[in-house]
């Protein structure tokens, strides 16, 4: 039988702390990765899925009472390359989205 260390209070702790942050950290890449180009004539399709996880965030990002709103925007914007939008879901069902433009 293996006698294995169970992890502390210290241990939980830190995943505790570290996991949330990690997760507001990977939504700019995130967005920068699935950002899309949009214009006359084009239509998203919004096929990356995966950003439904992040609908919290972005129902964050575009509520402009909140004080957290601006840096998320800035954070969405700072990686999305020029002529692309970044479309972030905003409701559970990531139906609901936003678009979000890094203006020169």
């Amino acid at each position: 039988m293996t006698d294995r260390k169970k992890h502390g209070a210290a241990f939980w702790a830190t995943v505790g702390l570290f996991l949330p942050v990690l997760y507001v950290l990977s939504f700019g890449p995130a967005c920068w990765w699935t950002a899309e180009a949009f214009g006359p004539g084009r239509v998203t399709n919004f096929s990356d899925s995966v950003m439904v996880v992040y609908w919290p965030l972005g129902a964050v990002a575009v509520n402009e009472k909140s004080p957290f709103s601006k840096p998320l925007r800035w954070w969405i914007t700072l990686g999305v390359p020029s002529g692309k939008i970044a479309f972030i879901p905003t409701g559970p069902d990531g139906t609901i989205r936003a678009a979000i433009e890094n203006s020169p």
